[in-house]
This record gives structure tokens, C-alpha cells and sequence, in this order.
């Protein structure tokens, strides 16, 4: 083979495993459909089918995993179609069984990932070549031609290249279906059969059995198969199998055997040489054997014969015991001096008989001992069988020779060190990479004993001292009586220093992340505490029906009022995006009733549609009873801010209608559909972008650009999706889809009545003064509750400006209830109410938590500290007294 074909051949085989390794996620995916199938089969017969499917595809993705160098796979798909190996058709799937197959298929996907043994195995080949390769390759026509049955596409290229570029025509069989016409007209040199075949585990038997039985099939036959159990052996053994080769199967070693068996590369006639001083006696051998088919060489000078067997390299030697100047058994011994000649038969061919002449012929290292004039068929039958199993040792050598070079070619070729020792802890193997890893040549190590490379810290040390981080894996074990222990060494210094690097940078961006939060909750407090005082005294004023403002001060009033819900909400993106972007913000899903809470949506949206003069359109029927995966608060806010922008960007006249329906895929698609002024094309691509303000330039309309970005994030942490379509000048429609309720009921809604300033109010049932005590460190919000109890009948309120004073209040005036704020001087709302919770004499007061700490985590740590409630700043007052007074009738 040229240098040319030989690197055609590489090309090729690389082809080969790549196209595997790139197919073999749809053929996992295959698999997978298989199973659905079969788990939804409704009757035997389906049941039947199905489990035939999979084990076939599971078979052929077992052989073919090995054979392209990912054994892992082949052993998960295997242990895959061996679970079907219990399978009844006529009984249902047991739910365990379901998820064991389950599972197989997860870590086939897992170790679709995983390296595979490619890089060694093309590494290797081209090495393995040269030494397997016969000088001289037959032209096409004349090549000896190898059968291949075998459904598994990838495993028939692979092995096609490699017999083709050793010297073999292949004929490749999908089925056994043409195997019988495919052998009649090709007349191969041998078989390659599979044995399992769609729906027919054993196929492969009996198209060859039939074969052998029709007088057809006269090559030497190779089964190759998943199984390895002795009834799949003996059924290969009765159907006439020279070889049982198990997947994965090594190619080179397939290659090997096909030519062990074959009648290629020993085309030519069997080698004989006949030494014998006896001239006649040398002619009739000749003419015999040469009529038998052999070649045959005569030399009739015993000293001559070492020298004409070299250049003639029998299979077997015919010597004749008596001979002048040196006996056929001395000739024996000189012959089996050399290498070559060791495994060579010797058959004695002696005009007499004796037991001494036999003890001698088994001394020197003879085969046979025969008498001159036995039957000539006899001669024949003898020299056949002697010189066919010869050639069977020569081809096991030549195997061993090959998986010798192999192994060498891939440890000195390998880019790990490896370092074997014998049972005396002595060094016999130290490859290259070792010699690089650790900076000891293999003159200096090979030999050596008690050469420890680990220190105390199990740390590799090099030549120089110093230390060298690595991994190692350790195999054990025996040759000849010998043992061996040989150590893969991987030096993993880049990676540990990596690995190190990424955990620092882990644990600094987890602070910096903590510290984000905690100025974000900050930022929140410090922001809302002021408001609170801004928007609660501005609610009692709008509301004081004893002393009512006159009407520049309501419209004065209102500005306020509205610039600070405004000032609000801008706090409230600000905070949102950033706690998204910090991973701070989280969700809590559960089921939700699409119908009750668009209704609340557009109850909170009605006073600004009124004076944008904008219509709110709902069809209450057609979303009843819809439910959706999702959390209430956030998608309150989605729908708020996506109706709202609705209403801002329409014109006088317009409408906002709000639709939802089902997507047919699982999910509920809601539309928010407006008959605005729409958004130009070109400047649609900056529609979800933070601080994006589309169309607000010279509108005049309030905002900093981030709703929609938020609107966006918090669809994707729900699990949803979300887009748009707008035309210019005639309105946009903006979607989002969200997974569907699981159940089919509506869950229980919990509505809260508002109250105005005028509401009845709720009276001690026996007429006495309630008291509250409230624990808050800000003098503007003291007033501000001061002022708001003023409108709850028969009640006061005392005030404490740290936790400590509160705790000493409380165990004196055992108040009816606390209001607590969280974020005080000195013990925090948390400790304060473990405090109380703690005392038999305040643990069953009720402690209402009031907070500008209003993130979904200072929530939720409220919720989970079992306070009454928690109400964050800046407080709405008409809810705010109403869970006063909820609370005080208990």
C-alpha cells in the first residue's frame, strides 16, 4: 500500500467515527421514541413489537458504541437490551422497570458527552499498517472476498476500510435475505456473520446452519455478536463457527482473525522442505506432495539444509532420521536454534521403528515420526493438518505480535506517563510522557527499585524537587505467575490551578452578590421610609372628612399623590432589574385564576384609563376557569404594566382589550392588544432594552424605560415567553404564553374589601379602649400612625422607639396589638418578635410587621416568622386599617 492509499484509509475511518459520534444523538433519540411507544402500547401484541424494536436498536448501538472507541455507551446499551430480556408482553409494565429503562437512557445521554478512546485508536492504526499490511496486495479481481452480514451501518464501514486497505474485497449484507446467492456467486474466503437481526434473535444460526447443511458454505465462518453467554456460543459452535468474536470488537483485531482464517494472504500452496541423502527416496516425496497441491523444495546434504530452509520458509520439514555426517534429529536441534523455526512442524521419516528412535524424535522437538512406505494418504492427510495448524500458531504470533506493537505504539504515543512495576517494586515500563512528566530519562528509572515519585503531601515530585499535581489510576495485574501494578499518570496542575482560580472567583462573586443584596435592601428601606411618611399624611389629608381641604388643596393633593405613586414605581423597576440581574429576585408558582385576577388588573387600571379617555375591553366568559402556572405578584405586575402602557400610548377614544386563550401546546397565550400610536420598525429591535424609551422623547410621557425590560424577565423566571406586533399609527399587541393550571377548578380566591374614610368600623365587642403599642424609630411615620389610628374607634396607641423600650412596654401594658417595624436601632423586628413569642405574657399578642423592607426575601422572611402580617412602606391606609381592625377582633 502506497503512502497515498494508506492516508486515503485514515481519511476515510476519521470519516467514519465522526459521522458516528454526530449520529448518535438521533439514534439515542430513536431509543427514547422506542420506549414511548412501547409504555403507550395498549395491547400484547403492540407490546411485542415494541420491545423487538428496542432491543434491536439498543443491539446495534452496543456494538457499534465500542467499536468506535465509546465503550461506555456500548455498555449502557447493552445492559438496555438486556432488560428486555424480562419483558412479558401480556403483562403491563411494572413502573419500576419503566424507570430503570428510563434512567439507561439518561446516562446514555450523559455519555454522549464523554471522550471516546478515537484520538489513541487513529494514533495507533497508522503504526499498526505498516507491520499488517503484505508487501504485495492482489489486484482487485483477484482479491480474496469476505462476506459481511451485519445491520449495523457504522460497524460496516469501519470494517469495509480496513479489509479493503489490507487486501479484501468486502461484500456487505444488510440481512441473511441474499446471504445464499451472495455466497454462490462470490465464493468468499470467509464469513463475518451477526446473530441477532430485527426480530429474530438468532438468525444468524440458522442461515449459516442451512448454508453448511446444502453442501454451500465451505469458508471458514466468524460470528460476531452482544452476546456472550454459553448458549450463544454453543448455538455458533453447532452452526459451524470457526471464531466468536463479542462486541465491541476491536477492527484490527477482526482484520487479524479474518486473515488467520481465510485463504488469504496463504494463497499459495502449503511449503514443504524434505531433507534426505536418499535421492530417490527425495523424488518421490516430491512427486507425491507436488500432486497433493504443495510446493515443495529437496535437499539431499544435511549441512546445506539451514540455509536453503531460511530462503525457502517452510510450513513444514520432512527429515529423514539417517543421514551421513549429521542425523536428522541433530539437524532438529540446529533448526529449532533460531526464532523462526521454533514453531515449524518436524516430521521424521524413518525406514525403521524403535522406542529409542521415537524418544529422540520427541527430544529434539519433532512433531511426527513415520515410517518410509506408509500409505500415501496417510503422508498427505499428515503433512496438511501439521502444516495447517502452523500456520494457525503463525497467525496467533502474529496477532500477539500486533497487540505487543499496539500496546507500545499507544503507551509511548500516549500524552499520559505511565510507569510499571514488577513484584519487587522494580521499574519496567516508564514511557515517554513520564520521562517529560517527571524529567527521569528510561535509562535512568528502568531497573531501578523503591523509587517513590509521592511525598507525604501525595504530590508528584519532578527531578528538580519540585512538586507536580496529578491524577492517577492504578491497574493490577498478573503475567506468567508475575504480578504488576502500572500507574496512568495525568498531570493536572493546569486544571487544579483553574479549578482554583474559578473558586475564588465563585466565592468573590457570591459576596459581591451578597453585598448587592444587601444594598438593594438597603436602598429599598431607605427609599420607601420617606415615602411612607410622603404618601401616608398625603392619604389622611385627601381623606379627612372633618376637616375637608378645599379644592386647589384636593387638586394639590392629587399631584402629590400621583408624583409619589410615580416616584414609587420608578423604585420599584429600579430594584426589580436589579435584583434580576444579581439573581436576587425569585418566584413561587402555583396555580392562578387567569379570570379573577385580570378583573383586579383592570379594577386598578380603571382610573387611569378614565383619564387617558381610553376603553378597558374584557370578555369575563371566555377566560372563566382558566388557570395558570405562575406567581400572582409578579404577574399582576406584568399585566399592570403591559395594560398600562396600553392606555399611555393610545389616543382619546382608543381601547385596551385584553384576550386570553389556549396556545395548544400546553400553555395559555394572554394579549394585551391596544389601539395606539404603535412603534416605528426601526426602533422595535430596542423594545425590551433597559432604559429603552420608545416614543417618549417628545411625548411627554413619564417612565425610565424599564418596565418592559422587567415585564420580560420576570416571564422567563416564570417559565414563559413573551413578543409583540405592532403597525405604526393602528396599535401594538403584546403576548406572553405561560404554562397551563394543572387543575380544572378555580383555586379559592381571597378578595380584600377596601375601605374609605367613611367605613363602618369595628367596635370592641364589649365596648373597652384597645390598645397598640407600636415600635417605630422614625418620628415622621410615629405621627403619621398616631394620626391614622385617630380614625379606629376605642383604641390607643402608644409608641416605642426601639425594640428594647417596646419589649419593657409590652410586658407591662400587655397591649391587644403590636405594630413592629423591622429595621430598627439595636435588636431588629425578627429578634423583637422572638422575644415576645418567648414570654408567656406576650407570646399571644398578635405583632404586625410594618416595613420599608420590601423585597420578595424580606417577605418571605416575614411570612416565615409568622407575624400577623407584613405591610411595606410606603403603607396604603385604607389596608392598612383594615388589618388593624382585623387583627383586633380576634
Amino acid at each position: 500500500m502506497s503512502n497515498d492509499q494508506k492516508q486515503q484509509a485514515l481519511d476515510r475511518l476519521h470519516e467514519l467515527r465522526v459521522r458516528f459520534r454526530e449520529g448518535l444523538p438521533g439514534r439515542i433519540a430513536a431509543l427514547e421514541t422506542d420506549i414511548r411507544m412501547l409504555v403507550e402500547a395498549e395491547n400484547p401484541d403492540a407490546r411485542a413489537a415494541a420491545v423487538e424494536t428496542v432491543r434491536f436498536h439498543a443491539h446495534g448501538l452496543a456494538g457499534s458504541g465500542g467499536t468506535f472507541g465509546m465503550p461506555e455507551i456500548s455498555a449502557i446499551a447493552r445492559r438496555l437490551e438486556n432488560s428486555f430480556l424480562s419483558v412479558d408482553p401480556n403483562t403491563a409494565l411494572a413502573e419500576e422497570w419503566v424507570a430503570t429503562v428510563k434512567s439507561l437512557i439518561v446516562e446514555l445521554r450523559v455519555a454522549e458527552d464523554a471522550p471516546s478512546d478515537t484520538v489513541a485508536t487513529e494514533a495507533t492504526e497508522a503504526i499498526v499498517w505498516d507491520t499488517q499490511m503484505p508487501g504485495a496486495v492482489p489486484a482487485e479481481p483477484h482479491k480474496p472476498v469476505a462476506i459481511l452480514v451485519e445491520d449495523d451501518e457504522a460497524f460496516a464501514g469501519l470494517a469495509t476500510e480496513h479489509l479493503r486497505y489490507l487486501g479484501y474485497r468486502l461484500h456487505w449484507l444488510r440481512r441473511p435475505d441474499g446471504l445464499e446467492d451472495a455466497v454462490r456467486e462470490l465464493t468468499p474466503s470467509v464469513l463475518i456473520m451477526d446473530i441477532v437481526f430485527a426480530n429474530d434473535a438468532d438468525a444468524g444460526f440458522r442461515s449459516v446452519q442451512r448454508l453448511k447443511d446444502d453442501g454451500h458454505l465451505g469458508c471458514p465462518v466468524i460470528f460476531v455478536s452482544n452476546r456472550d453467554d454459553f448458549e450463544a456460543r454453543l448455538g455458533a459452535a453447532r452452526a459451524g463457527a470457526d471464531r466468536y468474536l463479542v462486541k465491541p470488537v476491536d477492527v484490527l483485531e477482526l482484520t487479524e482473525t479474518v486473515r488467520g482464517l481465510s485463504s488469504w494472504p496463504d494463497l499459495r500452496p502449503i511449503r514443504v522442505a524434505i531433507v534426505d541423502d536418499d535421492r530417490e527416496s527425495l523424488e518421490y516425496c516430491k512427486s507425491l506432495l507436488s500432486l497433493a497441491g504443495m510446493d515443495t523444495l529437496i535437499v539431499d546434504d544435511p549441512n546445506l539444509a539451514t540455509t536453503a530452509i531460511r530462503d525457502f520458509d517452510p510450513d513444514v520439514l520432512l527429515l529423514d532420521v539417517v543421514m551421513p555426517g549429521c542425523t536428522g534429529f541433530e539437524l532438529a536441534r540446529v533448526i529449532r536454534q533460531e526464532d523462526a523455526y521454533v514453531h515449524v512442524p518436524i516430521i521424521f521419516l524413518t525406514g525403521h521403528q524403535s522406542e529409542e528412535a521415537w524418544l529422540n524424535s520427541q527430544a529434539s522437538g519433532g512433531d511426527e515420526f513415520l515410517l518410509k512406505g506408509l500409505d500415501d494418504d496417510r503422508l498427505i492427510s499428515t503433512v496438511v493438518a501439521r502444516a495447517r495448524r502452523s500456520r494457525d500458531i503463525k497467525a496467533l504470533h502474529r496477532r500477539l505480535y500486533m497487540s505487543e506493537n499496539r500496546f507500545r505504539a499507544i503507551s509511548e504515543n500516549a500524552s499520559d506517563a505511565i510507569v510499571t512495576r514488577d513484584s519487587d517494586d522494580r521499574i519496567v515500563f516508564w514511557n515517554a510522557a513520564a520521562e517529560a512528566l517527571f524529567g527521569y530519562s528510561s535509562s535512568e528509572i528502568v531497573g531501578t527499585k523503591g523509587l517513590r515519585l509521592t511525598n507525604q503531601d501525595a504530590a508528584h515530585q519532578h527531578k528538580s524537587g519540585y512538586n507536580i499535581a496529578v491524577d492517577v489510576s492504578t491497574a493490577h495485574w498478573k503475567q506468567g505467575g508475575e504480578n504488576y501494578v502500572t500507574e496512568i499518570i495525568r498531570d493536572v496542575s493546569e486544571q487544579r490551578a483553574a479549578a482554583e482560580k474559578i473558586r475564588q472567583a465563585k466565592e468573590e462573586a457570591e459576596r459581591a452578590n451578597l453585598a448587592k443584596s444587601d444594598f438593594l435592601s438597603a436602598m429599598s428601606h431607605e427609599l420607601r421610609t420617606p415615602l411612607n411618611a410622603i404618601l401616608g399624611f398625603t392619604q389622611l389629608l385627601a381623606s379627612d372628612s372633618v376637616n375637608p381641604l378645599a379644592d386647589d388643596q384636593k387638586d394639590a393633593i392629587r399631584h402629590v399623590m400621583s408624583a409619589g405613586h410615580h416616584l414609587l414605581k420608578l423604585i420599584n423597576e429600579v430594584l426589580d432589574l436589579a435584583r434580576i440581574e444579581s439573581d436576587g429576585l425569585s418566584v413561587e408558582i402555583e396555580d392562578v385564576d387567569l379570570n379573577e385576577l385580570i378583573g383586579a388588573c383592570l379594577t386598578l387600571t380603571d382610573s387611569i384609563a378614565r383619564e387617558h379617555e381610553v376603553e378597558l375591553k374584557f370578555d369575563e366568559k371566555r377566560s372563566s376557569r382558566i388557570l395558570v402556572r405562575a406567581d400572582p405578584t409578579r404577574l399582576r405586575q406584568v399585566l399592570l404594566n403591559l395594560m398600562s402602557n396600553g392606555v399611555k400610548y393610545n389616543r382619546p377614544g382608543g381601547w385596551v382589550r385584553i384576550n386570553s386563550s389556549d396556545s395548544g401546546n400546553g400553555r395559555i397565550r394572554i394579549e394585551v392588544v391596544d389601539s395606539g400610536i404603535g412603534i416605528p420598525p426601526d426602533r422595535q429591535d430596542e423594545l425590551f432594552k433597559p432604559f429603552s424609551r420608545i416614543g417618549r422623547e417628545d411625548s411627554g410621557i413619564e417612565g425610565t424605560g424599564l418596565g418592559l425590560a422587567v415585564t420580560q424577565q420576570l416571564i422567563d423566571l416564570m417559565g414563559g415567553s413573551i413578543g409583540f406586533s405592532s403597525d405604526a399609527k393602528h396599535g401594538t399587541i403584546f403576548w406572553f404564553e405561560l404554562p397551563h393550571g394543572a387543575g380544572s377548578q378555580p383555586p379559592e380566591s381571597v378578595t380584600v374589601q377596601r375601605s374609605s374614610s367613611n367605613s363602618a368600623k369595628t367596635p370592641a365587642p364589649d365596648g373597652r379602649l384597645r390598645t397598640i403599642l407600636y415600635i417605630e424609630d422614625h418620628p415622621a411615620n410615629q405621627i403619621l400612625m398616631r394620626r391614622l389610628t385617630r380614625r379606629i374607634p376605642n383604641c390607643e396607641l402608644t409608641i416605642a422607639s426601639t425594640a428594647e423600650k417596646g419589649l419593657v412596654l409590652a410586658r407591662g401594658m400587655v397591649p391587644d396589638l403590636i405594630l413592629m417595624d423591622i429595621n430598627l436601632p439595636g435588636m431588629n423586628g425578627f429578634e423583637a418578635l422572638n422575644a415576645l413569642r418567648a414570654e408567656p405574657s406576650t407570646r399571644s399578642i398578635p405583632v404586625i410587621a410594618i416595613s420599608a423592607a420590601a423585597t420578595s426575601r424580606d417577605i418571605e422572611c416575614g411570612k416565615n416568622a409568622n407575624f400577623e402580617a407584613y405591610l411595606t412602606k410606603p403603607l396604603q391606609i385604607e389596608v392598612t386599617i383594615a388589618e388593624v381592625e382585623k387583627a383586633l377582633a380576634r
